[in-house]
């Protein structure tokens, strides 16, 4: 980075966005996983273990206010599974996220969040936060921002990428 830091193009942040998107909501996943000692294939897996990786599946896609009545590939059995899920899905969530090790998760909401709603006001504009998803990402702003109030800015935002980077590192040399 160096000792003078130019700052990156919207465009520049928005390009580099998805992947790490992903790659965020990769980590919790696996680390959530991992936690609750859910591991292996999906068809070798019994009814509490599919619920508890859909759960998991259903938190991430919550706290990162994506689209609740987007089931991707999901057959009938999982959505009825989902469905079941959701409907204690925000205050499960919050227990979760209020436990003693989950203040990084948080900070890797937060952050994410935040970024994003900078590319949408952006790219979009101030109308952005008034669609269903301007409004869902609000939602958990307002419930978790309120601990991380420094700005996130592409400089912050990717300081936080290299430490899930180098905690994802560590946790996968300790797994072996």
């Amino acid at each position: 980075m160096g000792l003078f830091y130019k700052p990156k193009t919207v465009k520049q942040v928005a390009d580099e966005f998805p992947k790490q998107f992903n790659f965020l909501k990769l980590f919790l996943f696996e680390t959530w996983t991992k936690n609750t000692g859910v591991a292996g294939a999906i068809d070798e897996m019994n009814e509490e273990q599919l619920d508890m990786v859909t759960f998991i599946g259903q938190m991430i896609q919550y706290l990162f206010a994506e689209d609740p009545n987007d089931y991707g590939e999901a057959d009938a059995e999982q959505i009825k599974r989902i469905k079941r899920i959701r409907k204690t899905l925000p205050e499960d969530s919050h227990e979760i996220m209020m436990r003693g090790d989950g203040e990084f998760s948080r900070k890797i909401v937060v952050y994410t969040l935040r970024i994003k709603t900078y590319l949408h006001t952006m790219i979009d504009g101030v109308e952005w936060l008034k669609t269903p998803d301007g409004k869902r990402t609000w939602d958990i702003l307002q419930i978790y921002g309120g601990e991380f109030p420094e700005e996130v800015n592409d400089k912050a935002f990717n300081k936080l990428i290299k430490q899930v980077i180098t905690t994802r590192t560590v946790n996968q040399a300790m797994s072996k």
